[in-house]
């Protein structure tokens, strides 16, 4: 079972020192993360979905707060000038179009959760490094640094025995 606080990747040997660097100078300390070589073996990759789909509602979430704030604007004042109301109608279609924004970003990522498992072999010798970071309050961040090194997302870190 994988640990929610856990954002595990495997990165290739010469982007580790990159992945590290910017790690700090991201806010992370070192005791927050750690760098090894993995042992041989085949490692269940994580369902990297409820990511993509949760990424996409936030963008999709955004834009659609900024188009109920221009029409809940327009609307407000042309209706009822400008005061208190106009605020409370431009509010009020902001929240709306955050809400109607997050499901249509939801369903724009959306997959069957019936993936396969699938797996990543990391051979005796491999040039791989794994990089293991414990830290929710950095989670998402060093989820983003180690996209952005090309990483392969890992379930847990270590192999899987069968």
């Amino acid at each position: 079972m994988s640990d929610i606080t856990a954002v595990i990747g495997l990165v290739d040997e010469t982007e580790a020192d990159a992945v590290v660097a910017e790690m700090l100078a991201n806010g992370l300390t070192n005791d927050e993360f750690e760098v090894r070589t993995p042992a041989p073996g085949r490692y269940r990759l994580a369902d990297e979905f409820l990511h993509n789909e949760a990424r996409s509602a936030v963008r999709v979430s955004l834009l659609g707060g900024l188009i109920g704030l221009a029409l809940g604007l327009g609307a407000g004042v042309l209706f009822t000038g400008v005061g208190i109301v106009a605020v409370m109608v431009a509010a009020g279609s902001t929240s709306f179009g955050l809400l109607i924004g997050g499901m249509i970003g939801l369903t724009i990522e959306d997959q069957l959760d019936d993936d396969p498992v699938e797996f990543s072999e990391v051979e005796r010798g491999s040039h791989a490094r794994l990089v293991e970071v414990h830290s929710l309050h950095w989670r998402h961040r060093a989820h983003r640094v180690l996209e952005r090194h090309g990483a392969r997302f890992l379930a847990t870190g270590d192999p899987v025995t069968s």
